[in-house]
């Protein structure tokens, strides 16, 4: 997949179908709109494109604090790359480009690059003020472009939403964000050494160094799956200050990866939330850490066998 950012001087010379939007979170209702550009790129004979906005416009235009992402640039780029998509067309998101008229947007971004069909929700806006929609596409371009507009795709009836998404990860509910994104919840990082303090009774856990841009789960122990070298493992992980022996005023990700036994330092791995178990507790010695890590451990493992 060719990774290219739209300026004034970008022509695609390839035909392309396009589908438009953030996609922050690749959820079920992105997926729809993914497969089925997928799925006109096959019947039509066009080359498949997803483009997407970078940074999301919200933290340009609504002055949000709130960076953070459920799906960082690079794994939302190997998402796309996975599905089989040919081209990543990222727009710089500015004040200017917000400013753009909504002809002006059809014919800079979609026209100019030999866009032929376009893939978009129903709710779909771009242009200064959001004042183009989806419904405006194919007449703004002149009967250029052909679009397939989709409806909402909804879980217990309500619209799946990054937002939704994001709020069930701050609450520690991973087991409906997951539902709601139709794949596992993931952090990829490189694990670090720590104080080692784990190794000396017996409980190893590998500290991760990740990406803050990861939207944030709340604080606490969760069942995960480890992947390591293409393989998945069981493993209990705490995000939080470890408060009982090794207290941090920034919140760490440790994880304690079960029945594996090697050296991971300087290794990328990959860990992936399944439920969330406990609050992070405070414990009075490692005797009592231990026997509360021994129940995580049968706990975390019984949650694996649902997803076996």
């Amino acid at each position: 997949m060719e990774l290219i950012y739209l300026d004034n001087n970008t022509k695609i010379n390839d035909y392309l179908v396009a589908t438009i939007g953030e996609f922050d979170g690749v959820h079920k209702g992105h997926l729809a709109l993914l497969n089925k550009t997928l799925e006109i790129a096959e019947k039509e004979g066009l080359k498949k494109a997803v483009i997407t906005f970078d940074p999301h416009p919200n933290s340009v235009l609504l002055n949000e604090t709130d960076t953070t992402y459920i799906t960082p640039f690079k794994e939302k780029k190997e998402l796309f790359e996975k599905l089989g998509f040919d081209y990543l067309l990222v727009i710089k998101f500015t004040k200017e480009v917000s400013k753009i008229k909504p002809i002006d947007f059809i014919e800079k971004y979609l026209i100019n690059n030999n866009v032929k069909f376009v893939v978009v929700g129903f709710d779909f806006c771009f242009g200064e003020k959001r004042s183009g929609t989806a419904f405006d596409i194919e007449n703004l371009s002149g009967g250029l472009i052909k679009t397939k507009i989709l409806e909402s795709v909804n879980y217990e009836s309500k619209k799946i939403a990054s937002s939704w998404v994001k709020k069930s990860l701050n609450n520690g509910d991973v087991e409906l964000a997951n539902k709601l994104l139709g794949r596992t919840f993931y952090i990829e990082g490189e694990v670090v050494y720590g104080k080692q303090i784990g190794r000396t009774i017996n409980v190893p856990t590998a500290n991760v160094s990740y990406d803050e841009s990861y939207a944030s789960l709340k604080t606490g122990v969760y069942a995960c799956r480890v992947l390591i070298d293409d393989k998945k493992y069981p493993a209990i992980t705490n995000i939080g200050h470890n408060p009982s022996f090794n207290y941090t005023s920034k919140r760490s990700l440790e994880t304690h990866i079960i029945n594996f036994d090697g050296d991971l330092y300087g290794k990328v791995i990959r860990v992936e939330f399944l439920k969330y178990l406990r609050n992070e507790e405070k414990f009075s010695d490692f005797d009592a850490f231990k026997t509360q890590i021994e129940k995580d451990k049968l706990a975390c493992l019984d949650i694996i066998l649902k997803y076996e």
